[in-house]
C-alpha cells in the first residue's frame, strides 16, 4: 500500500491539473445555480428576518438574534453581488477568446492613430493573450474570494456572539451578592478584556495579510492567541483559501482590497436619495397617516409591533383594536403591577417530543391563570377617543393573523359617535425607576362613515 501511495498521489495531482484547466465550466455551473437559488431565497431570508425582529422585540437580550440576521442578510448580498461579478468577468473572458479566434492579437499600427495616442496605447495596452490571462485570473480569484468573504462574515459573527455570551455571564455575576460571585465577576471582566484585545490583534493580523505572524519576537505570544481565535471563528474551514490567495503577488493585491471592498459595498448599498425637502424624514404620529396602523393597509412582509385598528374608515358601529404584547417592555410593568401573578406559559426553548408534567392538571389551572393574567394586562392600557375616555373595555387574548403576533384585542361601540374624523389615543403603563408611569403609546386617526 505504501508503494502505491506515491502513484495514487501523482495520479490525483494530474487529475487536479486537468480539472484546473476546465474549472471555468464548473465555476459557471455553480455560479448559475447559486444565483438562481439566492434570488429565490430572498423571500425566505426576509421572512426569517421578520421572525427575528419579532423575537428581538420580545427578548431582553436579543443581540445574538440580531447579529445572526445581519450576517445572513449581508452574506446573501455579497454572495449575489460577487457571483454576478464573476459571471460578467467570465462572459468577458469568453467573448475575448472568441474575438481572438476571429482577429488574433491587437495591431496598433493598423489603427493609424496620432503619435500621442499611438505611444500611449502601445505603452499601456497588454497583448491580447495577456489580457485574456488577466481576465481568467480575475474571474477565478473572484469566485474563491466570494466564498472567503462569506466565511469571514460568519467568523466575525461568531466572535461577537461569544463576546455577548461573556458579557451576559458577567451581568449575571453582577446580580449575585455572594463573595464567590464577586471574585468570579472580577475574573470574568479580566477575561472579557483579554478576549476583546485578542480579537483586535487577530483582526489586525488578518487585514494586514499576516504581518504579526512575521514578527519573530511576538510570535511566541501570538501563537496561542492565533490558535484560540482560530477555534472561536472556525477559520480552519477557509484557512487554505486565505493562504493560497496570499502566496502570490496577484493574490496579495486582491487581499489588500478585501476590507476596503467590503466597506465600499456596504456604503453604496446603504445610500438613499432624498427628493422631497418639505416632507419630514421622521414621520410624526399626529400629522402622518401610517399604514401599519390599519389592518386592511398593513404592508406585506411586516411585523405588528404597534397597536392597530381594522381600517381607516369605519362603516359599522364597532371599532376593533389590537394591541401587541411586548414582553421586552411590558413584563417589567406587569411584575410591578401584579407581583404575585404566576405566568401560565413557559418561556425559552421547548420541544414537543418530550412532555413535562401532567398535561391534564395544567389544563385545570390554565383557565384561572389566564383570567388573572388578562385582568392584569388590561390594567396596562388606557383608551380615549378625541379626549373622551373609554371606560372598562373588554379585552381578549388574540394571535394576529399576520404572523401570529400575540396581544390583546378589544371592540369599542362607537354607534353613538356622529359621522366625522376621530383620533384614538392609547396609553400604557411603563416601569421607570421602580415606579409605574403612564405614557402616550399610540395615536391612530380614523373616520366614522
Amino acid at each position: 500500500m505504501d508503494k502505491q501511495a506515491p502513484k495514487q498521489r501523482q495520479h490525483f495531482k494530474e487529475w487536479l491539473e486537468k480539472l484546473q484547466q476546465e474549472s471555468w465550466q464548473l465555476e459557471l455551473l455553480v455560479t448559475g445555480f447559486a444565483i438562481v437559488l439566492l434570488i429565490g431565497a430572498f423571500d425566505l431570508i426576509r421572512d426569517w428576518m421578520l421572525h427575528v425582529k419579532y423575537l428581538s422585540s420580545a427578548i431582553q437580550h436579543n443581540f445574538i438574534f440580531q447579529i445572526l440576521a445581519v450576517t445572513a442578510l449581508v452574506g446573501w448580498m455579497f454572495l449575489l453581488l460577487n457571483l454576478i461579478l464573476h459571471v460578467l468577468l467570465r462572459g468577458l473572458w469568453i467573448s475575448a477568446i472568441g474575438l481572438r479566434y476571429v482577429s488574433g492579437d491587437i495591431d496598433i499600427e493598423k489603427l493609424q492613430l496620432s503619435k500621442r495616442f499611438h505611444n500611449f496605447l502601445k505603452k499601456r495596452l497588454r497583448t491580447f493573450d495577456e489580457y485574456i490571462e488577466l481576465l481568467e485570473r480575475l474571474a477565478s480569484i473572484v469566485f474563491a474570494f466570494t466564498f472567503l468573504l462569506v466565511f469571514i462574515f460568519i467568523s466575525f459573527a461568531l466572535y461577537l456572539i461569544v463576546l455577548d455570551l461573556l458579557l451576559q455571564g458577567n451581568h449575571f455575576l453582577l446580580s449575585q451578592s455572594t463573595e464567590y460571585a464577586r471574585i468570579a465577576n472580577i475574573a470574568s471582566q479580566v477575561f472579557i478584556f483579554a478576549y476583546f484585545l485578542m480579537g483586535i490583534i487577530y483582526f489586525i493580523d488578518f487585514i494586514t495579510l499576516g504581518s504579526i505572524k512575521k514578527w519573530q519576537r511576538f510570535s511566541r505570544t501570538y501563537f496561542p492567541i492565533y490558535r484560540f481565535m482560530g477555534v472561536i471563528t472556525l477559520s480552519f474551514l477557509y484557512r487554505h483559501l486565505y493562504y493560497n490567495l496570499l502566496d502570490n503577488s496577484f493574490g496579495r493585491k486582491v487581499g489588500r482590497i478585501l476590507v476596503p471592498y467590503m466597506i465600499v459595498v456596504l456604503f453604496i448599498t446603504s445610500l438613499k436619495y432624498q427628493t422631497h425637502p418639505f416632507f419630514p424624514v421622521e414621520t410624526m404620529e399626529k400629522t402622518t397617516l401610517i399604514n401599519n396602523y390599519y389592518e386592511d393597509q398593513l404592508p406585506e412582509k411586516t411585523i405588528v409591533l404597534t397597536p392597530l385598528i381594522s381600517s381607516r374608515f369605519i362603516s359599522n358601529a364597532y371599532l376593533d383594536i389590537f394591541i401587541p404584547y411586548m414582553p421586552k417592555v411590558d413584563d417589567n410593568a406587569i411584575q410591578k403591577l401584579c407581583p404575585d401573578l404566576e405566568a401560565p406559559a413557559p418561556t425559552g426553548l421547548s420541544t414537543d417530543i418530550i412532555v413535562y408534567g401532567n398535561k391534564k392538571s395544567n389544563e385545570e389551572t390554565i383557565s384561572q391563570q389566564s383570567q388573572e393574567v388578562l385582568e392584569c394586562l388590561s390594567q396596562l392600557y388606557r383608551l380615549s377617543i378625541n379626549d373622551q375616555s373609554i371606560s372598562s373595555p373588554t379585552y381578549y387574548f388574540h394571535e394576529h393573523y399576520n404572523h401570529g403576533e400575540k396581544g390583546l384585542r378589544t371592540t369599542i361601540d362607537i354607534d353613538s359617535f356622529p359621522r366625522g374624523a376621530y383620533q384614538l389615543l392609547i396609553e400604557r403603563q411603563r416601569l421607570h425607576k421602580d415606579s409605574l408611569l403612564w405614557e402616550k403609546y399610540s395615536y391612530i386617526p380614523f373616520w366614522k362613515e
